[in-house]
């Protein structure tokens, strides 16, 4: 909870609400009511600290205003987040220990492959580049 509470403070947005699951490694964004994120317990265990804070910074950064909900995740979420942690490789690394998600809920995932996401070998070149 840590984690979630720096970032959110960094970013200027409410804390909110946090949910571990059990499923495949990945981690998911729901903008309802109060705004949540869950991320799967294999994912937990998987991830070093700052990889957590990665995807934590990724996942907030897509409940902020500024979020452009149009654009794939991927995009403008991935090189936000890694400027939130300064560490582009922690995001990077922890996109290729995700499963991507397949299914009707594929949007509100960090990995998944669907339109709605620009694939994840794109995404992890893009942050090597930073």
């Amino acid at each position: 909870m840590n984690v979630v509470t720096g970032v959110a403070d960094a970013l200027s947005i409410p804390v909110p609400r946090v949910f571990v699951f059990s499923g495949d490694a990945n981690a998911l964004v729901v903008r309802s009511g109060r705004d949540t994120i869950a991320i799967a317990t294999s994912y937990l265990q998987s991830l070093t600290r700052t990889e957590l804070e990665a995807v934590v910074s990724h996942c907030l950064v897509r409940l902020t205003p500024s979020s452009h909900r149009g654009d794939p995740v991927g995009y403008d979420d991935d090189v936000r987040a890694a400027a939130t942690t300064r560490f582009p490789p922690a995001l990077a690394s922890a996109l290729t220990k995700a499963r991507p998600y397949r299914g009707r809920f594929a949007p509100l995932y960090l990995v998944a492959e669907h339109p709605s996401h620009r694939p994840v070998a794109e995404r992890v070149a893009a942050l090597n580049d930073l």
